[in-house]
């Protein structure tokens, strides 16, 4: 392929074996596409593009502490990467750690209040956690953004009927949803 080319034309160049990493991994190589990573980081190891890439395959593999790790180092060179912290909410979350990946996704939230998925994300963590009342405040503003999306309707409309803590309970409210 034309990123192979590149990558032995230039072996000592971040860019394109990230590119070729990229290659292998939507072909589903990810074993090879992570040798490429490496050496892609190897070479510059602040290489932002190549630190999400690699997480993100890190993800594939269900290597959810080590997608978390490199993520945060792709966050730390971005902060308000928004992609970057919704592939290491799920990696917190994935590998258990969902105290992190509550937090991480409430700040996301505060960050973007204008955006869907870090008030949905928030809003399902929350729920998970129990936090029910606060869970719904979080499912309102993301279906403020997107009032069509169902699953978060059925979300907030089970929440509202009632939920097993009994903080919230509002049936009015659920069927008008």
């Amino acid at each position: 392929s034309a990123y192979e080319a590149a990558a032995a034309a230039d072996p000592d160049s971040a860019p394109p074996h990230n590119n070729l990493g990229n290659l292998l991994s939507e072909a589903g190589r990810h074993t090879e596409a992570l040798r490429h990573y490496e050496r892609a980081l190897e070479l510059d190891s602040g290489h932002f593009e190549t630190l999400y890439n690699y997480a993100g395959t890190l993800l594939e593999l269900n290597r959810f502490a080590d997608a978390a790790a490199v993520y945060d180092r792709a966050l730390k060179l971005s902060p308000r990467d928004l992609d970057v912290r919704n592939g290491l909410i799920t990696a917190f979350s994935r590998s258990g750690n969902f105290s992190e990946a509550m937090g991480l996704a409430m700040e996301t939230s505060d960050l973007y209040p204008d955006r869907f998925e870090p008030n949905f994300n928030a809003g399902v963590l929350l729920q998970q956690a129990g936090h029910d009342a606060h869970a719904v405040s979080y499912y309102e503003r993301a279906l403020r953004i997107n009032p069509a999306y169902l699953p978060g309707k059925l979300a907030v409309a089970k929440l509202l009927a009632g939920s097993a803590d009994g903080k919230v309970r509002n049936p009015v409210r659920a069927l008008a949803l």
